[in-house]
């Protein structure tokens, strides 16, 4: 009996000494206190970006709190295509009236910002938006040799 009660009481000293060592290397809130690992840390392993449905996904932190968050943005390779098709489209259109071509242009737009416009994602939004800009102004501008329009 008092074997085991001196077995106890030693296992209890040991954990009580591995959670301090442990409290140590757990990230502290400016009051000093243990936050929450699953609100810091990432999952073990999970560092590295990873694409998945048209999306790169990507740790971080929140600026509010600090706290841990997966953050996306377009794939590269996803925007990329994407400007590849509406190019195509649009040199295809190029001789149709310009309101046809805009009113369509409109739906794709509204359609891509609808599945992409995430949270953290505004950049690459703008990055489309420009790009697409700059692909419109030079298909117009290939309609005639007159030159630039404003």
């Amino acid at each position: 009996m008092a074997r085991s009660v001196n077995a106890v009481v030693n296992l209890a000293r040991r954990s009580t000494a591995v959670e301090k060592r442990v409290e140590r290397l757990l990230p502290k809130d400016s009051a000093g206190l243990v936050r929450n690992e699953e609100t810091v840390l990432p999952p073990e392993g999970s560092q590295k970006p990873s694409r998945f449905l048209g999306f790169t996904h990507y740790c971080g932190k929140r600026r509010s709190d600090g706290s841990f968050i997966v953050w996306r943005k377009t794939a590269t390779k996803r925007m990329g295509a994407k400007l590849r098709v509406i190019k195509a489209e649009l040199i295809r259109r190029k001789h149709e009236p310009t309101a046809e071509v805009g009113e369509w242009l409109t739906k794709v737009v509204r359609g891509y910002y609808q599945y992409h416009a995430v949270p953290g994602n505004l950049s690459q939004i703008s990055a489309f938006r420009h790009r697409l800009c700059r692909l419109w102004r030079g298909v117009l501008n290939h309609r005639s040799q007159r030159g630039e329009r404003p």
